[in-house]
C-alpha cells in the first residue's frame, strides 16, 4: 500500500497524493507530533515513509508498541528498598 504510486486520494489542497504521502501528511499534521519528530520526518522523506509503516501497524494492532524495543532501549532502574 505504501509502495503504490496511483495519487488516488485528495489532499487538503485539492491536489491528488499517493497513501504514503497522505498518510505521512496526517502524521505531520497531528498535534501529537513532536517537533523534533517532524523535522526528522522532512529531512528524511525515506525514515517519514517507514515511520508510517509502523504507525500504521500499531494503528490497526498488527505490531504492539512492545514489539518496537530493541535490546539497545534500557529500562530505568526502579528504587530498591531494603
Amino acid at each position: 500500500i505504501f509502495c503504490d504510486a496511483h495519487a488516488v486520494f485528495i489532499g487538503a489542497g485539492g491536489a491528488p497524493m499517493t497513501f504514503a504521502e497522505l498518510y505521512v501528511a496526517a502524521l505531520y499534521g497531528s498535534s501529537k507530533c513532536s517537533n523534533l519528530l517532524k523535522q526528522k520526518m522532512l529531512a528524511t522523506p525515506a525514515f517519514a515513509t517507514e515511520f508510517a509503516k509502523i504507525a500504521l501497524l500499531t494503528k490497526v494492532g498488527r505490531i504492539n508498541t512492545t514489539m518496537a524495543w530493541t535490546s539497545t532501549h534500557r529500562r530505568p532502574v526502579g528504587r530498591e528498598y531494603i
